[in-house]
Order: C-alpha cells, then structure tokens, then sequence
C-alpha cells in the first residue's frame, strides 16, 4: 500500500487512543520511511518492491530510526508552525513510529504478494488476501474518521487541555514582582493581584504549590510543558492566557489559607 493515505487511518485511531503519550507526526513520517523501498522498486522497475523493509526485522530498524530522528524533527515542525500541543517525549516518539512500522507491514502483508511479512522468524505471508482490497480500505478510513472524531470531542469538552505547550518562546525567566517595582513587560501580563498587593515568601510558596498542583491534577506531569506555557509572547503576555486566572487563584487561595500542602505517607 504505497503512497497512500489510508495507512493514516489507523493511526488517528491510536492518536485517540494514545492521546499525548502517541506522536501522530512521527508515525507519518513512519510511514514515508517504509515506502522509500516501493518508491526506489517503482523508479529502477525492480520485481520486488516490498523487500527487506516490510518485514519484521526492517520494521524493528525504520522504526527506532523513526523514533529517534522524529522528536526533534516533529518538535521543530511544532515550533515553526507555532502549533500548541503536549510536552513532546521520548516515549509519544517511539511509540508512534514503532506502531506506524509495525501496522504498515501487517496492512501491507494483506495486499502484496511479495511481501514475507515476519522474516527473519518464518517465511511466507500468511495474511495475504484475508480481507479484500475494498474491505481494508474502508476500514482504514473508518478508523481514521472515528479516531479524528474521539481527539476532536476529547479537545472541545475537555476545554483548555493541560500542559499544552506553545513553542515559540523559551522557558520562563521572568520573575513577577507583586510590589510597585514592576518591570514594563511584567506590567503588560496585566496580573495585579488585588488582595493583598504584597504577599509573603511563606504566601508566595504556597501560591506556587497551589499552582503546580493544580496542573498536576489536569495531567501535566512535566515541569517543562508548564513552563513553556508560561513563557512570555512578545507583548509581554504568557503563551497560555489561562495561566493568568490561574495564577491569581493559586494566590487568592495563598493568602486566604486554604493550600494544604502538608506531607502525608500512606
């Protein structure tokens, strides 16, 4: 199944699944580095086009290979584009590109004759013709519109999702006075905080375990992704406006005593 796609259909479908913990970029570009083989067979009219990369041990190397350059290249592409998403890691990485090598030969092993799927284990392609062309396709694209419709419901009722990164700035330096000592870019995040106008390190400490602890509590289990989110825009304003409100609660409840941040084993 070169060159199409319908090989995306199943991972929009782990995407929902998976949600942050599974790369839908990196399990594309899975799929382009199996179908470099079928692309060289078509242009040099080989015989075989689906050789020792549709098969297990090839889908083993495409796949670490995917896994490894398809973090910083995806995190890149996130970057340029200034595309919000989740903080990316290591594991979202490798997990989508060893399922998107891992699915391309069990879809592909189903249509092409000279395929010999699980070499170097046994020969031979058991799974040709088990479900015919028309079938499979259909599949895969009921796949991809449910797993499109999942991620598109979880987005909109879930609301602002947590540790949702923007990556157009870097991490967050600035340090937010709460006296009248405030810097002009500080002064244009528009985060005064009412009651009181000053607040004690014991306060302030307590405010930022309010803060964390809140994100924690939406899924974010990455300090990064919370700090990306913090960082400031060029008009001074933090990347995720949400931070704002959430900040002045974390102190409101600082000062009001209501953070227990107490230690409990057990």
């Amino acid at each position: 199944m070169p060159f199409t796609p319908f090989h995306l259909g199943p991972g929009a479908a782990f995407k929902a699944i998976g949600g942050r913990h599974f790369s839908f970029m990196v399990f594309g570009g899975s799929q382009v580095l199996m179908d470099i083989e079928p692309l060289i067979g078509i242009l040099t009219n080989k015989p075989i086009l689906h050789g020792p990369t549709h098969t297990l041990l090839g889908a083993l190397a495409i796949g670490t290979l995917a896994g490894i350059i398809g973090k910083p290249i995806s995190a890149a592409v996130l970057r340029w584009l200034s595309v919000p998403h989740y903080p990316f890691t290591w594991a979202a990485s490798f997990l989508g590109a060893y399922v998107g090598t891992f699915s391309h030969i069990v879809l592909g092993a189903i249509m092409h004759s000279d395929m010999s799927p699980w070499w170097p284990v046994a020969g031979g392609n058991q799974l040709l013709g088990q479900i015919s062309l028309g079938h499979l396709h259909v599949a895969c694209m009921v796949a991809g519109l449910l797993g499109a419709v999942v991620v598109a419901i979880r987005v909109k009722f879930k609301g602002r999702v947590g540790c949702m990164v923007t990556c157009t700035t870097p991490p967050f330096r600035a340090a937010v006075r709460l006296n009248s000592g405030v810097r002009p870019q500080e002064q244009s995040m528009q985060m005064p905080i009412q009651e009181p106008a000053l607040i004690t390190q014991d306060q302030a400490y307590l405010a930022m375990y309010h803060f964390l602890d809140k994100h924690f509590s939406l899924g974010c289990e990455e300090l990064g992704g919370i700090l990306s989110s913090m960082s400031l825009l060029a008009d001074g304003s933090p990347a995720d406006q949400a931070f704002v409100a959430d900040w002045k609660e974390a102190v409101a409840a600082a000062v009001s005593g209501k953070v227990d941040a107490q230690l409990r084993l057990g």
